[in-house]
């Protein structure tokens, strides 16, 4: 052969473009393939461009600063996207660039609404016309078209027949009933894009663009896509469509794929693979077994390169036992020990729990081995952002020597500006009770924007609560027309209140309010000021307005509410842009039809979501993330959090009408699948150790792993099958399985009161150790043995621990609603009847100051709760009335178990305690009862002691013998001793519940109610977690704060307590008629 032939075969093999595949184990190897590549520069023109396609941008950061490490400075190296690299084709082939990069999802909604709005009677799409039959304001219209347009979207990428189908068809009346209006909304769109925009191309067209223009060989513009080399780095998201276009690209530009995956897959008629008996591949390995199905269609030469593994641990010994999987390979028979940790399980009680734990153990970890850099740890959950509250609270918790800095990738937004701007976009959903006027005002930017400061907010909040505001602006709803309760109506009563005294009287019927506050009258001015602008944006907001009247409304919105200045410019400048995206989008859409606020929230919202905080992956810091957004190179420790059932792997939501569900290709999208298979790439590339933890459920306390996610189960199964101790060669399954659970899991005990008092140590102790917990001081004030039994885990809190919270107290109805009144407001009046019955004094004059001031629910509502009130006070004063002829204190000093109760009884009258509540009878005021009729008989008084109702009925003790009573005072005494050193678990307005049902006296005997059990436990929930009246037990600070979850031992326990501590009291109590 002559030199010439040679020199053109030469030629000629130098100048074929190809896919090159390689697949391996070991990301580093592929790296540095993409590294000798462009250090030989086999690109004939230095000037080319190196495109990179990644899986995520974190990839990219990874990618980018090892190879400059490697090689330098690099040039014309570009990481991209699938759909992105596509458009990039498209347009480096097209004569004129694309004025829209793509028919996206927003365009196409409003392009969907529009089609619905034009054609809602045709008969196609009647089924949807029911559907939107009481729409109000659009709602379910833009929510409708957003779900579609993402549909529409993944039809082009996955169900393009469904496409080619619709398009090809002139009437939509031959397709299946439940396709026909999709198809009908199709092609509307496609008439639209045709009429108004024909270059805005849908993915599946530049696609089909593309494949037309490689078809043209005379095309003079392929040199332009010749000089692109490609390299498609362990990207396994890839759809059909995708794997066509690449297959063809490829002979035009070198095309390299490189695919990081675990098992080293047999090379000879992977078409019809054999059965791997490897239970984690069965469970874990589709979507790689889906990628190499169409890799090798478009590439049977692929070369693998699986590096060797280290089997040292039982981590390691997964990792090789995955990477080098026969076919028909029998299990394996690995011995472990017990000091084995590179996989680790932990169990905690709450998310706040398991990153405390998590916390120690990366402190712990990176003690024991300094080697480790803090940016070589990643931590993952199936959703980073429900967890920032924690990591923030107690990674932040700490000084230098203990503090862990770290990242949160993928942190949504924190824009405080477009948060307030969203919640004034949402005005007219609000109720403007106190709570949401003052929760703005306090947002610094509108407090600068109104001349507010923190001292002037305070006191303004006390007057707006004294000045009885309750909710609505000018009016309190579209219903009720009146102005009382309302802003207007309270900055009226304190504008009046500058210059007359209330004392004088209403003037035209206005109680003025004449507070007693230092401070200025400008303060209630700009107060005023805020609301006049909250009402004039309010009835903007309420009309829908055309795109024209939406693009100006964001400016005047932040001149209203807003001061400009250095610290929030580039907020707001990045706000316009957001809002001027979805105008220009709206827009392209060519949508006509006016628009209400809603319509524009659900859009906006959607796109501040995909706004992320983004953070150098690389810096030395611990790294947080969710999945999928997880950097898959190699780490030396990877946390997977919040590892339960329910929220891994994520389960799909499809929409009953996505076509997407039927008929499924190898490379559509599943999210089971791919989450499944993330967990897989994890543990190949974790290199030291993998910690894993969840939280428990407390409804199955005897089998913790039942809240487990099924992947944790998948693996526990695999590695009881083919790991063992040295003490269970035998094989006994079941056995093993027990052993290595107990190896893997570690069940954490909650850290009851946060960092403050993890060193605290309660010993198991019975009540006479405890009791000589203070041998200096011998006395007990009898006060303080009341407020014990009133709550006994916050008395442990206060004085055993030397912690105070402060209680607010609520009321889950609405404390601003206009037709009720919460307890306090109920008590005041109350008492106001009470005392000018008492004082015998008339009870107009406090009504009408009452009705005038807003005091009282709205119209007749207020006028029969004050009738009421008066007749139900009424009784009890006729009683106090009839028995008052002169009310006695007696001081007390009773020796109790060593120990000197003190103290003093009061409202002793005719040599009887008599005590009256306005409010309704609680354990509390019984519990306070029965302990000072004990003391009352311990002292040899013979005699009852009673509590007198609103309703006519008396609760009292009967007499009680003096050894009786002193047997039980000294319980209690040795109770209150026991609970003020080790908690009490006594939630008493729960038990009281629970015991009070389960238990009856019947001729001074204890009778249970079988019967009720069921019925007790439901009362005792009841209170424990409230309903929309009344606020759970559990919500209380100091409770909370001490149990954190109710669980069936808790429960055991606490109702044991209740026997113990309250059963006396329904053995002794009595509740009879009072006599008139």
């Amino acid at each position: 052969m002559n030199i010439n032939k040679l020199l053109i075969i030469k030629i000629i093999f130098i100048n074929k473009k190809m896919i090159f595949t390689y697949c391996s184990n070991d990301i580093i190897y592929l790296k540095n393939i993409i590294k000798k590549i462009i250090i030989k520069n086999e690109s004939s023109n230095i000037f080319s461009s190196e495109y990179i396609l990644i899986q995520n941008k974190y990839m990219a950061q990874w990618l980018q600063i090892s190879l400059t490490k490697d090689i330098g400075f690099i040039c014309n190296l570009n990481f991209i996207f699938m759909n992105n690299f596509l458009i990039k084709i498209f347009q480096l082939i097209s004569h004129n660039k694309l004025t829209c990069h793509k028919l996206n999802k927003n365009i196409l909604t409003w392009t969907i609404m529009s089609i619905f709005k034009k054609y809602i009677f045709c008969k196609e799409i009647n089924i949807i016309k029911k559907y939107l039959k009481s729409d109000i304001n659009d709602n379910k219209l833009i929510q409708l078209s957003y779900k579609l347009a993402i549909i529409f979207e993944k039809y082009t990428i996955y169900k393009t027949k469904i496409i080619d189908d619709w398009e090809k068809i002139n009437n939509v009346n031959e397709i299946e009933d439940n396709n026909k209006w999709q198809a009908f909304i199709w092609k509307k769109i496609i008439k639209y894009k045709k009429e108004n925009y024909p270059k805005l191309y849908n993915e599946y067209e530049i696609f089909k663009k593309i494949k037309k223009f490689l078809k043209n060989k005379k095309n003079e513009k392929k040199n332009k896509i010749e000089k692109i080399r490609l390299f498609i780095f362990d990207v396994f998201t890839l759809s059909k469509i995708h794997f066509k276009i690449i297959k063809k690209l490829g002979k035009y530009f070198n095309i390299y794929i490189l695919f990081n995956n675990p098992l080293k897959y047999i090379k000879k008629k992977y078409n019809k693979p054999k059965k791997i008996n490897n239970i984690l591949l069965e469970y874990w390995d589709h979507i790689s077994k889906n990628y190499m199905f169409y890799l090798k269609k478009i590439n049977k030469n692929i070369k693998y390169k699986f590096k060797n593994i280290q089997a040292n641990n039982m981590l390691q010994k997964i990792q090789k036992n995955i990477s080098h999987t026969k076919k028909n390979e029998k299990k394996n028979n690995f011995l472990f020990d017990k000091h084995d940790n590179s996989i680790s399980i932990h169990i905690c009680n709450n998310k706040k729990h398991e990153i405390e734990i998590l916390h120690n153990y990366l402190l712990k970890t990176i003690n024991k081995n300094k080697k480790i850099k803090l940016n070589e740890i990643i931590i993952i959950a199936s959703d980073i952002n429900k967890y920032i509250p924690f990591i923030d609270g107690i990674f932040n918790n700490y000084y230098k020597n203990r503090r862990l800095e770290y990242n949160i990738l993928e942190k949504k937004n924190k824009n405080e500006i477009l948060k307030i701007i969203i919640e004034i976009l949402n005005i007219n959903n609000m109720n403007f009770d106190l709570n949401e006027i003052f929760n703005l005002l306090e947002k610094d930017d509108i407090s600068d924007k109104f001349n507010m400061n923190k001292k002037k907010i305070f006191f303004l909040k006390i007057l707006a609560q004294k000045s009885n505001i309750r909710n609505g602006l000018e009016k309190i709803n579209r219903y009720y027309k009146t102005k009382k309760y309302t802003w207007i109506f309270g900055l009226e009563r304190l504008i009046l209140g500058n210059f007359l005294k209330e004392k004088n009287g209403p003037w035209n019927k206005i109680l003025p309010y004449d507070y007693q506050i230092n401070i200025s009258n400008n303060a209630i001015n700009d107060l005023q000021k805020f609301i006049k602008t909250l009402i004039k944006w309010k009835k903007k907001l309420f009309y829908k307005h055309k795109i024209k009247t939406w693009e100006k409304i964001i400016n005047n919105l932040i001149k209203d509410f807003f001061k400009r200045n250095k610290y929030n410019i580039k907020k707001i400048i990045f706000i316009k842009k957001i809002w001027n995206q979805i105008i220009n989008e709206i827009k392209i859409s060519k949508y006509t039809s006016t628009i209400h606020v809603k319509s524009l929230l659900h859009i906006l919202e959607n796109k501040i979501n995909k706004k992320k905080i983004k953070y150098n992956l690389l810096n030395n810091k611990i790294n947080f993330t969710s999945f999928p957004f997880i950097p898959l190179n190699p780490y030396k420790i990877i946390c997977l959090i919040g590892m339960n059932h329910n929220l891994f792997p994520k389960k799909e939501k499809i929409m009953n009408f996505d076509l997407t569900k039927y008929k499924k290709n190898k490379c559509d999208p599943d999210k089971e699948n791919y989450d499944r298979y993330l967990f897989l790439k994890l543990i190949s590339n974790t290199k030291k150790e993998l910690y894993i933890s969840y939280t428990k459920d407390f409804n199955t306390q005897n089998d913790n792993t039942l809240n487990q996610s099924i992947i944790i189960t998948e693996l526990i199964d695999y590695i009881s099958n083919n790991f063992c101790y040295k003490t269970n060669e035998k094989n006994n399954f079941i056995k093993n399985q027990k052993l290595i659970k107990k190896h893997l899991y570690n069940l954490h005990d909650n850290i009851i009161y946060n960092n403050l008092i993890n060193n605290i140590k309660t010993k198991k102790a019975n009540i006479h150790n405890i009791i000589s917990y203070n041998k200096k001081n011998k006395n007990i004030n009898f006060k303080n043995l009341l407020k014990f039994w009133n709550n006994p885990i916050k008395v442990f809190i206060n004085d055993n621990l030397k912690m105070n919270f402060e209680e607010i107290a609520i009321n889950n109805l609405n404390k601003y609603e206009s037709f009720n009144l919460n307890y306090i407001e109920k008590y005041k009046i109350s008492k106001e009847i009470f005392n000018n019955l008492i004082n015998k004094k008339k009870i107009d004059d406090s009504y009408l100051k009452y009705s005038l001031s807003g005091s009282l629910p709205y119209n007749n509502f207020g006028k029969l709760y004050w009738e009421n009130t008066y007749i139900e006070v009424k009784n009890i004063t006729r009683n106090i009335l009839i028995s008052k002829k002169k009310i006695a204190n007696i001081d007390f000093k009773i020796k109790v178990n060593k120990y000197n109760l003190k103290g003093s009884l009061d409202n002793i009258i005719n040599s009887e305690i008599i005590k009256w509540t306005l409010s309704k009878l609680n354990i509390n005021i019984i519990m306070n009862l029965w302990l000072k009729h004990l003391v009352y008989s311990t002292l040899g008084y013979q005699n009852n002691s009673y509590i007198l109702t609103k309703n006519d009925y008396k609760l009292y003790f009967p007499i009680l013998n003096k050894k009786i009573a002193k047997k039980y005072l000294k319980r209690y005494v040795s109770g209150y001793l026991y609970g003020i050193n080790k908690p009490l678990l006594l939630p008493i307005r729960s038990c009281w519940a629970w015991i009070n049902t389960y238990f009856t006296n019947k001729n001074n005997k204890i009778l249970i109610n079988k019967n009720l059990k069921n019925k007790a436990i439901k009362d005792f929930y009841k209170e424990w977690y409230g309903n929309e009246y009344y606020i759970g037990e559990k919500n209380n600070i100091y409770i909370k704060n001490l149990i954190k979850n109710i669980d069936l031992y808790k429960i055991k326990e606490i109702c044991k307590n209740s026997k113990k501590w309250l059963l006396p009291i329904i053995k002794f109590k009595k509740i009879e008629k009072i006599k008139k």
